[in-house]
């Protein structure tokens, strides 16, 4: 009986740490022009800005796009949508 609730107990705290180790903490700029990612366990991901480029989304590009599956949690949505071409998919936040 001890040993379940010990086991539960580990698997549950791993993986709340799981969990909070992706969770998004906040997006900001730092002194040495990156942007960082930050997370509540663990360490920040720093992007260069100088590798950004920003382009536009060619015509039509969204409208082959077909949603399988998918989750909604708060303001953040997940999806896996694919494409009106057979076996192509892709992924989507």
């Amino acid at each position: 009986m001890i040993i379940t609730i010990i086991i539960t107990a580990v698997t549950f705290l791993v993986v709340v740490g799981v969990m909070l180790a992706y969770w998004p903490k906040g997006i900001s700029v730092n002194e040495n022009d990156k942007i960082q990612l930050s997370t509540y366990i663990g360490k920040p991901q720093l992007i260069p800005v100088d590798e950004i480029s920003i382009t536009e989304l060619p015509e039509g590009m969204l409208k082959h796009l077909i949603r399988t599956n998918g989750m909604s949690l708060g303001k953040i949505n997940l999806a896996t949508s694919r494409t009106q071409k057979p076996g192509r998919r892709c992924s989507s936040i």
